[in-house]
């Protein structure tokens, strides 16, 4: 058996005559054994140390022989299942965001226009009485918010954050014109994700107006006005988008112009948490047909990625698990190779989202997961309710029969485009706006304000050459090759002799 799944033993030592005996051990027979203490510091920790507990091996090896715990995980399911069939419907699409057809007309309407500021906002006056002359760049141009705006609209959100924390004046002109000033931020910064993505689809992204203005339609109630916390989900998707198509063109598979603006109409329906109304979105006239097209474009292109033509796997269920989150954030994290590097982090993924469990396995935890948690993923409200809550790649399936665009027939198509030109029939490379990725300076970021300036101080670690006598003594298959080469060598310099005696015997004969 396996050391990590043995039940702990106790530490046995044998002594001679010469030698005292060890003190008894004070901790009761039954604790576990830190393994870290009994082995020596020379061999270093166990490989699987920094990722499993041993106290944990114990207790599941302990559930699975003895069966105790076993009633406890049966009351979670249970619990989990009763949940599932309690909710309501409105109670999962509450989890999620519930678009109308209007309000989404209203948003393509506004894009068109490029308006969308509040009349009453945009009559914006600098303060009456003229502050004293102060050092701050801030206060200085507090006087006419116009300025103040104006800067504000090129800095990131967490800079304006900071910025909105920290400063009485650019607190309060913010305050009084927040609505305003959030979307002409978010208009500089993410032109395509502030019209799709409108704030009063996103309630719990939005807060009571800070200066009390009524709203429009129901008077004696103050009117809700989006938050930074909108405005930066909105320069983050725009962001992300980005980021997927760049590292796709990366890798050879290119996209046509409007599969940005496709990418995004499809995370706003991966906001939706019942497949009713995602079936609804889908059927209205917000998805036309080149979206359509699009989306199944990205899906072909995604799985060429995830594919090898000659080493396969051959297999769609990492596009499947992808398109299944809350969002394309997963699916741009793992193309940038910054989350699921390790096949253990996709089988944890995987058996969150649909993984079947065996009867025999149905009250043990999987990877570390709970099993009330174990392949409830996939159902509507992202594992509250009871139905499989629709992919886009099935709605995208399911909306192209009803308007019968004959999808199937273009996807040879949609295989081989950009990657020849259809005139000259020559391979086209992706062009550099196409593999352009905006970055956010994270990694060129010093981890101290000071050590910028002490970059003179550090000083290069010195690199020792390892020896062969060294190397061989470290690796004992590096070893084992090197005698190896050394004994044909040897068999090859006998050889050698044998011939050159044969040849000289021959001669003097």
């Amino acid at each position: 058996m396996h050391r990590a799944f043995q039940l702990p033993r106790r530490k046995i030592k044998i002594t001679t005559k010469d030698e005292p005996a060890p003190a008894p051990d004070p901790r009761p027979e039954d604790a576990p054994i830190d393994y870290d203490a009994v082995i020596s510091p020379d061999i270093g920790p166990f490989p699987w140390t920094p990722a499993i507990n041993e106290e944990e091996l114990y207790d599941i090896h302990r559930t699975f022989v003895t069966g105790d715990g076993s009633e406890r995980a049966e009351e979670a399911l249970k619990a989990a299942d009763e949940a599932r069939f309690r909710i309501s419907h409105n109670a999962i699409e509450a989890t999620g965001i519930e678009p109308t057809i209007e309000v989404l007309a209203e948003s393509i309407s506004l894009q068109t226009k490029k308006g969308g500021t509040d009349g009453e906002e945009e009559r914006i006056t600098g303060d009456e009485y003229p502050q004293n002359k102060v050092d701050d760049f801030f206060a200085r141009i507090s006087t006419s918010p116009e300025l103040v705006m104006e800067v504000v609209k090129y800095m990131d959100p967490k800079s304006l954050l900071k910025l909105y924390c920290i400063h009485k004046h650019v607190n309060g002109i913010l305050n009084g014109h927040l609505s305003h000033c959030l979307r002409i931020c978010s208009l500089h910064q993410a032109p395509s994700s502030a019209f799709i993505y409108p704030f009063t689809l996103y309630a719990n992204l939005c807060i009571q107006d800070p200066v009390g203005r009524a709203h429009p339609s129901r008077p004696g109630e103050v009117r809700m006005v989006p938050s930074l916390k909108w405005l930066q989900m909105v320069v983050h998707r725009e962001k992300t988008v980005g980021d997927i198509l760049a590292c796709m063109a990366r890798q050879g598979h290119r996209m046509p112009t409007g599969m940005r603006m496709s990418l995004m109409k499809m995370w706003l329906v991966m906001d939706i948490a019942t497949s009713a109304r995602r079936v609804q979105i889908m059927h209205s006239e917000y998805f036309d047909a080149m979206d359509l097209y699009h989306i199944q474009m990205f899906v072909v292109k995604l799985d060429m990625r995830f594919n090898d033509p000659i080493d396969g796997p051959g297999e769609d269920h990492l596009r499947k698990l992808m398109l299944g989150q809350k969002g394309l954030t997963p699916l741009c994290r793992m193309l940038k190779r910054i989350e699921f590097t390790d096949m253990c982090e996709v089988v944890r993924a995987a058996v969150r989202y649909d993984w079947v469990v065996k009867p025999e396995h149905r009250l043990l935890p999987m990877f570390g997961i709970p099993p009330e948690e174990i392949g409830v993923g996939h159902l509507e409200g992202w594992g509250k309710g009871r139905i499989h809550l629709l992919r886009p790649d099935e709605l995208v399936v399911r909306e192209a029969v009803r308007r019968k665009l004959d999808l199937k027939n273009h996807i040879m198509g949609m295989m081989l485009w950009g990657y020849v030109d259809s005139v000259t029939g020559m391979d086209t490379l992706p062009t550099e706006e196409e593999k352009w990725m905006e970055d956010d300076g994270a990694s060129e970021r010093p981890e101290h304000p000071w050590k910028q300036d002490l970059e003179w101080l550090e000083q290069e670690e010195k690199v020792f050459e390892e020896s062969e006598e060294l190397k061989e003594s470290n690796d004992w298959g590096y070893r084992m090759m090197k005698e190896a080469m050394r004994a044909e060598e040897r068999k090859q310099a006998r050889m050698a002799m044998k011939r050159e005696e044969e040849r000289i015997a021959e001669g003097g004969v």
